[in-house]
This record gives structure tokens, sequence and C-alpha cells, in this order.
């Protein structure tokens, strides 16, 4: 299978990928990005990139310039691909390529945003691209009607993904940075039936972990404790990114089940 990626700019390829958010998210029409934004993103200086087998869009990463905190930087709204395209790199040369556009026209940062309890995400920004964290927004997209967000407050994330920092380097060059998280303080673990445990607030240690599940299912039943999750960890980062914690790996164990931890340094 040869994968293309190119920018897309034409009107029939910038409908595809009206269609194409719609089946990756499951989203409504509602909550589809319409095309005109997408054609105006394009004018305005942003970037659509595509990914494609023959004339199919399969997938596709959003940018556009935005100004935080007085900062220009560049923003990344959506990365998406298709179900069945997924697990194949699609969406990790998407980044990458999205990173070399980034610092041909002069920017240092990608910013966006992502629920930090989809542990795949988590893995994906952290771990593989080198993004950091110490923001996170509370309900950010109120009431999104998908299939990742339906009936939970879209609490997200606000990375940085630092483009010629050291840490991201070694990861363009595929070298993740190795983290023992059993030497680390776990501020919050799940119980032996799932649910997120007791918080024990770290008293000036250095590095602490916070634990999510490995698959938050909100369907049906278990929307209960999908939203026992989302309160538990909007509570443990706030407080730890006001103590001055940063985000800076993610650890997937070994063992099974299969465990998933958070590390956060403080920040010197």
């Amino acid at each position: 299978m040869q994968i293309d990626y190119r920018p897309i700019i034409t009107s029939n390829e910038i409908e595809q990928t009206v269609d194409l958010h719609g089946l990756i998210w499951g989203a409504s029409d509602r909550d589809a990005i319409p095309a005109h934004v997408l054609h105006a993103i394009n004018h305005a200086g942003g970037l659509l990139l595509g990914a494609f087998d023959g004339l199919q869009p399969v997938g596709f990463a959003l940018a556009f310039p935005a100004v935080l905190d007085g900062e220009l930087l560049l923003w990344s709204h959506a990365t998406g691909v298709l179900p069945a395209y997924q697990g194949r790199g699609i969406g990790r040369q998407l980044k990458w390529l999205q990173r070399d556009w980034a610092l041909k026209q002069g920017y240092k940062c990608i910013g966006w945003t992502y629920d930090p309890l989809q542990a795949k995400n988590a893995h994906f920004n952290i771990a593989v691209l080198g993004c950091v964290c110490n923001r996170y927004l509370d309900n950010f997209y109120g009431e999104v009607d998908d299939d990742l967000n339906r009936g939970l407050p879209t609490d997200r994330f606000e990375v940085r993904w630092w483009l010629s920092s050291e840490r991201v380097q070694r990861c363009a060059a595929g070298v993740s940075p190795a983290l023992d998280v059993d030497s680390v303080t776990p501020v919050l673990a799940q119980t032996a039936s799932g649910e997120p445990g007791q918080i024990t607030w770290p008293a000036g240690e250095t590095m602490v972990a916070v634990e999510i599940p490995e698959r938050l299912d909100q369907a049906g039943q278990r929307l209960p404790y999908a939203l026992a999750w989302r309160l538990a960890t909007r509570q443990v980062f706030h407080k730890l990114f006001a103590m001055g914690y940063v985000v800076e790996g993610f650890v997937k164990s070994q063992s099974q089940p299969v465990r998933c931890y958070y590390v956060l340094r403080l920040a010197a």
C-alpha cells in the first residue's frame, strides 16, 4: 500500500475531508468541520495536510496560525485517520510532516488539545511525539455529539510541541525517553475494580505518576465509570499543575492487565 501525503487544496478534496472527519470521529453533521472553514484556513496561512490512498483521502491534519499568551504558534486542531487505516503509522507521518512544514514557516511550537483519558492518544502525543503539558481545560468544547465525547465533559490537555527541543529531536529519531514508573510516587492509581483510587498528594517529590485506564469505555452502563475518572483526574491535574508539575512522560506497562501512567516532573 502506497500512501501519498500532500496539502488538500481543491474544492473536491476539501469536501471529501468534511466527510472524512465525520467517519473518523463518528461526528454528527452539526459537529463536522464545514468546508467553507477549511477553505478559509487554507487561504489564511494554515495547513490542511492529507494522506491519500490513490485518490481517496484516508487521513488529514489541520492546523492554523494562532497567538496564545502573546506567543505566535501553529495550532493543530485535528489529526485523524480512517479506522481501517489506523495502526500503519499514517497519523505519525502526518504529524512529522506538519512539523517539517512549520519549521520551514518559522514556527518554534505547535499546540493542540486532546482528551487526557484517551491512553492511545496520550502515548502518541507524549511518548512518541515528545509533547509536554502543564495546562488542563475544563469542558473545553462543551457538549460534543460524537462517539468519543458523547455524554462526558470535554476536558482537555493543552500540549506544546517544541519543534527543535532536544526531547522532540530524540523522538524524531525514534528514541523515546526511558522512564522507570515503578520508582515514581503514584498520586492516583486505579483500584482492583478499575475505579479511581484514593488521591495521595506529593510532598515535594521531583517526579510523580498519575494512572489512567487503558481503555475508557463510555457506552451505556460504563458512562458512570468514565465520569468518575474524568472528575478524579480533573482534580489531580489541576492541583499538580498549580504545584509546578509538568507532564513529560507516558508509560504503558508490559504486564497484564496493562497499566497506563502519566509521569510528571516538578519544574525547576
